[in-house]
């Protein structure tokens, strides 16, 4: 393991920076999620902002996984956001390494970024706001940074049947998770996605990230060329 990924937060250390329901929930999204995978295709330098942060989990591990990253976490609910905010104080990752930010709808990042992350939330946007958050993400990437949107293929007819059946769960059971206009569980095109990214100058690829999970997980990623 590079040394600059030593320090990455295992999952019982991660846990426990969280208390109740919210561990709870945490401690699923961490099995049943390939953030390592997300850590992974990162630069190990620079400053990150993970869209949609909720609770605050990835943005904790990709710091803790590269001293040399800024993370900036946000989302529009400020309950997940406080509860973020303590996790990063209780793992001592707060300030510099994380900070985490309540944003109104429509909000874009400032660039240039090393890289973005939107994982698992898209389908909770206003259908007229997901072009534009990607493209904003995507804008703000700069020379030799990432964008990593991960979703899920809906095309894997049984893990993809699992997932919508998971979302509904969260949003119109448990109300875990919601979206900013109360909209359904209705997941974006990957090829949608991908045509987003790349109309901003990101060269874009598609990758698999579902060998061992119950899920379809696909990871859509887009690359700006350096130079």
């Amino acid at each position: 393991m590079s040394p600059q990924r030593a320090g990455r937060l295992g999952t019982r250390s991660l846990l426990s920076g969280y208390r109740g329901a919210d561990r709870a929930h945490v401690a699923v999204r961490l099995a049943t999620c390939p953030f390592a995978r997300i850590d992974r295709a990162l630069p190990v330098e620079g400053d990150v902002v993970d869209l949609a942060c909720g609770h605050g989990h990835l943005a904790l591990l990709l710091a803790s996984g590269a001293p040399g990253r800024r993370v900036l976490g946000v989302d529009i609910d400020e309950r997940k956001i406080e509860c973020a905010r303590a996790a990063a104080l209780e793992l001592d990752l707060g300030p510099p390494r994380t900070g985490f930010q309540v944003i109104e709808d429509g909000w874009a990042p400032d660039g240039p970024l090393a890289a973005a992350t939107l994982v698992d939330a898209l389908y909770l946007f206003p259908l007229e706001a997901r072009e534009r958050s990607i493209r904003d993400l995507a804008r703000a990437i700069g020379p030799g940074g990432v964008l990593v949107v991960k979703e899920m293929d809906l095309s894997r007819r049984i893990k993809g049947g699992v997932a919508r059946a998971g979302e509904v769960v969260m949003t119109q059971v448990a109300g875990i998770t919601a979206s900013s206009d109360g909209a359904s569980v209705d997941f974006a095109d990957p090829a949608d996605i991908k045509r987003w990214m790349t109309d901003e100058g990101l060269v874009t690829s598609v990758e698999r990230w579902d060998r061992g999970y119950p899920v379809p997980h696909l990871a859509i990623l887009g690359r700006r060329p350096v130079g």
